[in-house]
């Protein structure tokens, strides 16, 4: 008997990166409101945090902006609570 592969929940996006990473752009809450304005029921912000690296791009947060990162993570929960999962 053939194994069923689980299908895409495309009311989520899991993998969103910001200008933070420095291979993207824009604002969180730009990112919050393009997924509505999509239709998305969730999105999951997910940056890279990394220590020891020695690579000439910089691709990761510092210590500042992952600060930054979890605080606008939560005030953006908070105001988009009712319209979209964060």
């Amino acid at each position: 008997m053939p194994q069923r592969i689980p299908s895409i929940d495309s009311s989520c996006d899991g993998h969103v990166h910001t200008r933070l990473c420095h291979h993207a752009k824009g604002e969180m809450e730009d990112y919050v409101r393009a997924a509505i304005a999509c239709g998305l029921k969730e999105i999951c912000f997910l940056e890279h945090m990394e220590a020891g690296v020695r690579y000439r791009e910089v691709t990761w947060l510092t210590e500042d902006d992952f600060d930054y990162y979890f605080r606008e993570g939560e005030r953006l929960r908070r105001i988009y609570r009712d319209r979209i999962g964060i």
